[in-house]
């Protein structure tokens, strides 16, 4: 057996055990090889096998050799942007997209890429003008339409921007598909029973249930379908006919004439006027009093620091709770904590700074409206809780990251969805310090 042989059926060996998901003994095969011989195949494999170690830096130097070997190597190039995108070399990264566009100018997975990192960095023109050049060369890519449509909609161009929209149920992004059932097109249907059903998150739905007195006074029955902690809040504000709770395989077993999900009803509804989207508060409860609060004699602020590891940008939206220790400092007020995953060094920084901690109250949405409607201010980062206080009419601090979610604009400084929400934004990605600052003066100020 000659010496290319043998090589030959290492490399297959190392593959091999790859796709078998046997990192250890690909990685030994592929260290053998390349003790022997640079071979670009290997180079490939064992960059593959550092950076799903998340062993970038050392991924990026064999993408490197590689590159040396064939200095316009499409992998190795598109494989070098990504690593360095996820290393935070933002720079680096568009370097290596702009050299890929140069050798490709019409390539799908080229275009998309760039589009995708332009996207994630607030570059919305460039990535608006990628996105549909990968649309030129592959118009059904449903991935680079939804993304589309999100940075439409974030630029206020909602009528294009909710019918491209529609096509998130092809995304990948999306675990939910539509129910194949005949569509609510927004008609008068009175002798039509209506299945509306979330198909996001938890303040997707809340957002989005400010339209379901409009869908409910055009047909003859509303059943709504939504998330269990939302059932409750939901059923006491009188949203729907019947509420059903979300099945964990999205099955369902109500006897129905048509569907809608809830993320469709501008669409359906052709409401693409951001003066429709605005709405007096929607969400009711039956109000409690709780004996924590009844002593209580300074203005009371409720605040959140992050949100759940499930959102891929959580690392993006989320602050530090060491961000907020000026903020603690304001004796003045009572500060509460909302925040309902709460580490040892978290808890023990409220208590050294006397924030009460609020998570066992936090059963479902019903209680946590009701104590957020005791609070004179909240404080909060993207997540669901910006919904709950907005929708209930609470006025409400939100801190965005620098490319927050479509729903908030670009520089806006108060919410279309919520007039009582006032808007903070980081100046630099990542950077929070200025928001932190802002928010210290106003409250030095008593708002």
């Amino acid at each position: 057996m000659n010496n290319s042989t043998e090589i030959e059926i290492l490399i297959q060996e190392a593959k091999s055990h790859f796709k078998n998901n046997e990192i250890e003994k690909s990685e030994e095969i592929c260290d053998s090889i390349l003790s022997k011989v640079n071979n670009i195949e290997i180079l490939f494999l064992k960059s593959a096998i550092l950076a799903q170690k998340h062993n970038y830096l050392l991924s990026l130097s064999l993408l490197s050799e590689i590159l040396k070997i064939e200095p316009n190597n499409k992998i190795a190039l598109l494989n070098s942007a990504i690593l360095n995108f996820q290393l935070g070399r933002i720079d680096n990264s568009l370097e290596y997209f702009s050299k890929l566009e140069l050798n490709f100018p019409n390539d799908e997975q080229v275009q998309y890429n760039f589009a995708f990192a332009l996207q994630e960095v607030g570059q919305t023109e460039e990535a608006i003008y990628h996105y549909e050049k990968t649309l030129k060369n592959n118009p059904k890519n449903s991935d680079a339409i939804n993304n589309l449509s999100l940075l439409y909609l974030l630029k206020k161009k909602y009528k294009l921007g909710f019918e491209l929209f529609e096509s998130r149920f092809s995304s990948s992004e999306l675990k939910r598909k539509e129910i194949p059932r005949n569509r609510w097109n927004g008609d008068n249907v009175k002798d039509k029973i209506l299945y509306v059903y979330q198909d996001q998150g938890l303040g997707d739905t809340i957002q989005f249930a400010r339209f379901l007195k409009i869908a409910r006074n055009r047909v003859k029955k509303l059943i709504l379908e939504v998330q269990q902690p939302l059932i409750e809040i939901f059923q006491y504000s009188n949203l729907a006919d019947e509420i059903v709770e979300t099945k964990a395989d999205f099955s369902y077993s109500a006897d129905f004439d048509l569907q809608i999900p809830m993320m469709s009803f501008p669409f359906a509804l052709k409401l693409y006027d951001e003066n429709q989207f605005k709405s007096e508060p929607y969400l009711q409860f039956q109000k409690k009093e709780f004996a924590l609060l009844k002593n209580v004699n300074k203005p009371k602020v409720g605040i959140v620091w992050k949100g759940g590891n499930a959102f891929r940008k959580n690392h993006l939206r989320s602050t530090k709770i060491e961000n907020w220790t000026n903020i603690f400092k304001h004796n003045e007020y009572a500060f509460f904590s909302f925040q309902k995953e709460v580490d040892e060094n978290e808890m023990k920084i409220l208590a050294q700074n006397n924030v009460v901690d609020l998570c066992e109250h936090l059963t479902n949405f019903s209680e946590t409206a009701n104590l957020i409607d005791k609070m004179d201010l909240i404080i909060t980062t993207d997540t669901s809780i910006p919904h709950i206080s907005g929708a209930i009419g609470k006025k409400t601090w939100l801190l965005l990251h620098k490319t927050a979610d479509w729903r908030w604009g670009i520089e806006e400084k108060t919410s279309i969805w919520y007039p009582k929400t006032t808007i903070f934004r980081q100046n630099v990605l990542g950077n929070w310090s200025t928001v932190f600052e802002e928010i210290n003066e106003l409250l030095n100020s008593k708002w």
